[in-house]
């Protein structure tokens, strides 16, 4: 197997190598993480070198930013067109250190729950 190789400084150089690991041989654990998305990706988002952040403002229907107490309801596009309706249901698929967690999911209500 081949894999482009650690530089030396913390970064990923740009040729390919031959992976090598010795048999009996450990590393220092490192947190892994994989997010399945669905949705339309922002072609006008800056164009990355490394990994990228593309962050976006939640607004309310009446222009407001959303907080932590907005609920998904009042969530609205750039358009004014609502992001979710009561009945929609939002399931998370999630990985952690390789293994595939439950799925979970939440159908969003039109108010709070306790």
């Amino acid at each position: 197997m081949q894999a482009y190789q650690p530089d030396g400084n913390g970064g990923v150089s740009t040729t390919l190598g031959t992976v090598v690991i010795a048999l009996g041989s450990a590393g220092r654990p490192v947190p892994t993480s994989l997010v399945t998305m669905e949705g339309q990706l922002n072609a006008d988002g800056p164009l990355a070198a490394s990994g990228n952040v593309l962050t976006a403002a939640m607004n309310t229907a009446a222009g407001t930013p959303a907080t932590g107490t907005t609920q998904l309801t009042a969530l609205v596009d750039d358009n004014g067109i609502p992001l979710f309706a009561t009945g929609d249901e939002v399931s998370v698929v999630a990985h952690k250190g390789g293994i595939a967690m439950p799925e979970a999911s939440l159908v969003v209500a039109p108010t709070p729950r306790p």
